[in-house]
């Protein structure tokens, strides 16, 4: 017996050539009677715009050799940023890029060296995925700074979505932004980058506001399922005085601890302000205090940073700068911040930077910071292998003085 479906070719090509045969193109129909009315002429539809998106290509290199007057046999420069080991260093080599058209925009930084590694690897969790999903964690961002994009509306809203640095602190990533060269104890300590959306919108010529839902503290990815959330106030005169005020909140333990933590909410709330008091000298205080309560005791923070810039020639420049970062934990095997874990509770810095610039766009910055706490958590001549027993292995010296020169160049 023939079945059904074996006869659908024939008919197939059978509708196919009735359509050719009814079914002609427009040119080839019939005039419409005289007695009919004239259609009406179809709007033109709307020009594509051809007007090319504007385009920035900019990069640094960041490089510096460091020389720890600890002499740990690790190398190793602890409670730092990027500058974490002696030597020569490669701390970023970046690429970044910013495309603009009409209301929409967006940005991509692309970035190798220190920087990446040492933002990534220790804060964001590995997923080993499954058999349909692929795994995440630091190498899914380990090359990309800042990448998002944004949309301008008409009513002066502008929303922004993708991977960017946190509103929070004074100092930046990129040591081009800075006054000094290596970050303050309230830049180590506290977050990052943010992977989320944020809307802002100019209340006055010099404030706008913004509101941010993100994943969390240094969170590419979501760690238990809440996200975090944030306020800005962000103010501008045009003539260089700049100040912020951020309230952060959220929870910001990872799933595995939500059940001992009890799922609790952290709060932030971070201040700093910005003020040329001459044409030659720049002022900067920032402060940031927090709290979370949870089953295992109550958290919190205090940090404070101040800033000062000098400019001595046309050319050359010199800052200073102290910081001072106190932690107080309910349970002293789980801090936030770690300094408890072998009972430190305060570290604190001051740090001296001679800015020269032979050009606009090349930086020399020759530094001195010492570092200082309350326990040990610097590292001091021979330090034994580590063996994993406690974050704080081997950490020997309450204290480490460092000489870094650097090279930041711009283009």
């Amino acid at each position: 017996m023939t079945h059904p479906f074996s006869r659908l070719p024939a008919l197939t090509l059978a509708l196919i050539a009735a359509s050719l045969v009814t079914a002609r193109p427009a040119y080839a129909q019939e005039p419409a009677p005289e007695t009919a009315p004239a259609a009406p002429a179809a709007a033109a539809a709307p020009a594509a715009s051809t007007t090319s998106p504007e385009v920035k290509i900019s990069g640094w290199i960041e490089t510096y050799y460091l020389s720890n007057l600890n002499r740990p046999t690790n190398g190793i420069n602890s409670l730092r940023a990027f500058d974490t080991h002696d030597g020569f260093n490669l701390q970023n080599a970046a690429v970044d890029v910013d495309i603009k058209k009409g209301a929409d925009s967006l940005k991509i930084t692309l970035q190798s060296g220190n920087l990446g590694s040492h933002t990534y690897d220790p804060l964001e969790p590995p997923s080993t995925g499954s058999v349909y999903t692929s795994a995440t964690g630091a190498n899914a961002l380990r090359y990309v700074q800042q990448a998002y994009a944004a949309h301008a509306f008409d009513n002066g809203l502008t929303v922004t979505a993708g991977l960017f640095a946190t509103p929070v602190g004074f100092e930046g990533y990129n040591v081009k932004d800075n006054w000094n060269w290596s970050r303050a104890n309230t830049f180590y300590f506290l977050t990052y980058y943010h992977v989320g959306v944020k809307a802002a919108y100019a209340l006055t010529p010099k404030l706008t506001a913004t509101g941010y839902v993100m994943n969390g503290w240094n969170n590419g990815f979501e760690t238990n399922a809440t996200p975090s959330g944030a306020l800005q106030l962000g103010y501008d005169d045009g003539a260089g005085t700049t100040a912020s005020l951020v309230y952060l909140v959220g929870n910001e333990r990872k799933r595995a601890e939500n059940t001992d933590f009890g799922k609790p909410i952290r709060h932030l709330v971070d201040a700093w302000v910005s003020v040329p008091v001459t044409d030659s000298l720049s002022l900067g205080l920032h402060g940031d205090t927090g709290m979370e309560s949870n089953k295992k005791g109550d958290y919190s923070w205090i940090a404070a940073a101040a800033y000062a810039r000098a400019k001595l020639g046309s050319m050359v420049y010199l800052a200073a700068r102290g910081d001072y970062f106190t932690e107080s934990a309910g349970d002293v095997a789980n801090p936030m911040f770690f300094l408890s874990a072998n009972g430190t509770k305060a570290v604190g810095s001051g740090t001296l930077t001679l800015d020269m610039r032979p050009t606009e766009g090349t930086s020399f910055r020759l530094e001195a910071r010492h570092d200082v706490a309350d326990g040990d958590v610097f590292f001091k001549k021979h330090v034994p292998a580590p063996t994993g027993a406690s974050p704080s292995e081997g950490m020997n010296s309450s204290s480490q003085t460092t000489i870094l020169l650097g090279m930041n160049t711009v283009f």
